[in-house]
């Protein structure tokens, strides 16, 4: 489905990551597009895709970030709609910053079953995307990827962040993919007066049932980040088999301190 197992990085503001060279994707990058050619709705009977459904898709797909952003505009504030582009905004913004962008074009064409097919030149995350619903504002709430309505595969914002290693750790987005291969979480560091290293292999996952799923450093990119002082990361990281519903565990440490447990409830929609 369109959750990429692969994508990872830090946002603007981060002055500094051990991306670790010999840590390189050994699959493919996919699909977190920053470029996009969408298509017009001129399949026949297309006009059955809500118009809020193809600027939302269209806004997504977008290169640039804050047009990405304007996504958040057409939701439902709490929805589905809202949780699916906060990991899209979040996961491309992390991935942008550390120069892993995915940069092919991007294809959306309505289809005259109301549902949009994305789509790219080389025929990956090819994904159609459809049970579009608004709500009485006119917003989009709800959303599904390959016939997969995503609300259950999806994890909802912290309320509250987590403070550990002089840093405050907020879980601000996360996505199951519809074959359950693996769930991504973006969570967010603002680190205090000293550098803050994020170690990925060192977190863990435990789910509802009391499983625990360790991190996987290479699908996530890299294992080790140092994140500057004052300054704002996010960071994805891939959990093979995992799905909403547990608590996330991530390992931080200040410069010359001992590694500190944060402790992230990832609670779907």
């Amino acid at each position: 489905m369109a959750a990429a197992l692969v994508v990872i990085g830090l946002a603007a503001g981060c002055s500094s990551a051990d991306k670790a060279e010999s840590n390189k994707p050994t699959v493919p990058i996919a699909p977190l597009p920053s470029a996009t050619t969408p298509t017009t709705p001129t399949t026949p009977g297309a006009d059955k895709t809500p118009e809020t459904a193809l600027k939302y898709m269209q806004a997504l797909s977008a290169q640039d970030p804050e047009e990405r952003r304007t996504a958040l505009e057409l939701v439902e504030p709490g929805s589905p709609a809202e949780g699916y582009a906060l990991f899209r905004i979040e996961a491309q913004e992390a991935a942008r910053a550390l120069g892993r962008a995915d940069g092919q074009a991007v294809t959306l064409a309505a289809q005259p079953d109301g549902s949009i097919i994305q789509s790219r030149p080389d025929g990956a995350a090819t994904v159609t995307f459809g049970g579009f619903k608004l709500s009485d504002a006119g917003k989009l709430s709800a959303i599904s990827g390959n016939g997969q309505d995503l609300r259950s595969r999806l994890v909802k914002p912290s309320t509250q962040p987590v403070t550990a290693a002089d840093s405050k750790l907020s879980l601000i987005a996360g996505l199951q993919s519809t074959d359950a291969a693996a769930l991504l979480l973006v969570f967010r560091i603002d680190t205090g007066g000293k550098p803050v290293q994020v170690r990925v292999s060192a977190s863990s996952y435990t789910d509802a049932e009391g499983r625990v799923h360790n991190a996987d450093p290479q699908k996530s990119l890299f294992d080790t980040a140092t994140i500057s002082p004052g300054t704002t990361g996010r960071v994805v990281v891939a959990l093979p088999g995992a799905a909403p519903g547990g608590r996330y565990s991530a390992s931080v440490q200040t410069e010359g301190g001992q590694p500190e447990t944060a402790e992230l409830p990832a609670l779907p929609y």
